[in-house]
């Protein structure tokens, strides 16, 4: 990527407020100010305190340690025992004290694991049936309903730095730090307060990588010969629950996705040796690039390292980006650079990450969630694969949903409250103000009872109002308002020729060896 100082310039900026995201910990432990104020003050303090104002000053680095000691006391109690309850509270009292120095801190720390919808039992499921479809969590009013969450995926939303549950640190977005945030995940709709820049952004970057070159490369020789290695991998590596098809690094489901994606999406050659070593850099298993550097607080440790630099010029080389027009009002000026640095993040985060844990999941991988009163987290998905007519989209499409349905790729997304709102709440009105951070929750609608009936919490590819409803792309069936994934064609498509692929070597397989004896 070229030097920030050569770079077109970008007019007209954005007009939206950048959105304020709160501290980890509030004013008292936020990561940056824990680190950089209270504690060096705390050190200066009690070595000061000693030095001038003897003989008591040994009281005032004691007092402030018991104070600390009651903080986190208290913090850890209310974190183990009374989480929901305080969250509830302090979400309708945001400019409280108590709120500002416990919230920000309980929040982050439940933010990891809590989403999820696989083994083990998933704790919102937990929580679920004590406190109904409505509840607080992770910093934000969760409301599971499928009728809310549909409501919410099918009109404008209003957005902040946070990915589902989990703090972002703005400065380590695209391209915040050189001209403007142009993260999609981070913009609002124009109907929720926006002003334009997620649309115009999200058209320049359908134009650029979801062209009639990229659906053609889908078909030619070189990605046959991907999904020729892909099955040969399937067939001479370990490939049951966790094992190395799905996690090695060189070989099997990742690779497959690292070069396959990246060759129809930007034309880049997958035997383009220099190349596919600059894209190992995001590969999500032994690559460099961590996700973590936009988490909150761990992303303060990285920005630093060139791995976006060096993606991004990969990028912006590619046929991809060959005929890239600067200027353009219709994109809102959007640069080459800046349309590469949204997609080093969006491949990394979206393409890297949904797509091979779609394909894992259906492929018996990963089990499914271990819900309460149910068998469903030991159901093996691998035998309904196995009976299918492969030679059937429309039922291998309804396996793949209903697959993705009980395991979502992604398990919750969020919205900020544009307005003061009310939501019940074991039966009471509660009422939240304007700003309050909403999760909209795709793994609870997607097993609601009220939507699914009885057995929304098992498998049934036959189930009714399946294919018109399913929210696994961030859409309500084909409905939504402009934030449904781009890639959704694509990831079907692919997974769809996976499974029948692999789906006939297995078949072959084990013909060849009897139908009694092993499949491998």
């Amino acid at each position: 990527m070229t030097s920030p100082n050569s770079r077109t310039p970008v007019l007209p900026q954005s007009t939206t407020p950048a959105p304020v995201a709160t501290t980890v910990g509030g004013a008292f432990c936020s990561c940056p100010c824990f680190c950089c104020c209270f504690a060096p003050s705390l050190i200066a303090l009690g070595v000061g305190s000693k030095l001038f104002l003897p003989p008591f000053g040994w009281l005032v680095p004691i007092a402030m340690g018991t104070l600390t000691t009651i903080f986190f006391l208290v913090f850890t109690i209310i974190l183990k025992f009374y989480s929901r309850e305080f969250q509830l509270w302090a979400l309708q009292r945001p400019g409280n004290m108590i709120s500002k120095l416990f919230l920000p801190g309980i929040a982050f720390l439940e933010s990891f694991g809590y989403g999820g919808n696989r083994n083990p039992r998933p704790s919102w499921d937990d929580d679920r049936r004590i406190w109904g479809d409505n509840f607080c969590a992770c910093g934000e009013v969760w409301m599971g309903s499928f009728a809310d969450v549909s409501k919410a995926l099918t009109n404008p939303q209003a957005r902040t730095h946070y990915l589902g549950e989990r703090q972002l640190v703005g400065a380590n977005l695209p391209m915040v730090k050189e001209t403007r945030c142009v993260f999609l995940l981070s913009l609002s709709n124009q109907g929720a307060g926006g002003d334009g820049s997620h649309e115009d952004f999200r058209k320049c970057f359908l134009a650029y990588l979801f062209t009639p070159a990229a659906k053609a490369r889908q078909r030619d020789e070189k990605s046959q010969r991907l999904f020729d290695t892909l099955v040969k991998d399937y067939a001479s590596m370990p490939h049951g629950p966790g094992e190395t098809f799905f996690t090695d690094s060189n070989r099997g489901i990742m690779i497959f996705y690292l070069k396959y994606l990246h060759y129809v999406l930007f034309g880049i050659d997958p035997d383009d040796a220099e190349a596919q070593k600059v894209l190992n850099i995001i590969n999500p298993v032994t690559g460099q690039f961590s996700l973590a550097r936009y988490v909150m607080p761990f992303g303060y440790g990285f920005g630093w390292e060139p791995s976006v630099e060096k993606v991004g010029a990969l990028y912006m080389n590619s046929p991809a980006f060959a005929n890239f027009r600067e200027n353009n009002p219709a994109h809102r000026m959007m640069t080459k650079r800046e349309l590469a640095g949204l997609c080093v993040a969006i491949i990394r985060i979206a393409a890297l990450g949904g797509a091979p844990l779609l394909t894992t999941t259906v492929m018996g991988g990963v089990g499914l969630a271990n819900f309460t009163g149910t068998d469903t987290g030991d159901f093996d998905v691998v035998k309904v694969w196995d009976d299918m007519d492969l030679d059937d989209s429309g039922a291998i499409e309804r396996y793949i949903y209903e697959v993705a349905r009980l395991a979502n790729p992604v398990t919750v997304s969020h919205k900020v409250a544009t307005e003061d709102f009310s939501c019940l709440i074991k039966g009471k009105s509660i009422k939240f103000p304007k700003g309050t951070k909403i999760a909209i929750p795709l793994c609870m609608a997607s097993v609601d009872e009220k939507q699914w009936g009885p057995t929304a919490r098992q498998f049934d590819m036959s189930r009714e109002g399946l294919l018109e409803n399913v929210m696994i792309f961030n859409s309500v069936g084909g409905r939504h308002a402009g934030r449904e994934c781009p890639a959704k064609e694509l990831v079907m498509d692919t997974v769809t020729e996976i499974l029948q692929r692999v789906g006939k070597q297995r078949r072959a397989a084990c013909t060849i060896l009897g139908k009694d004896g092993p499949e491998e």
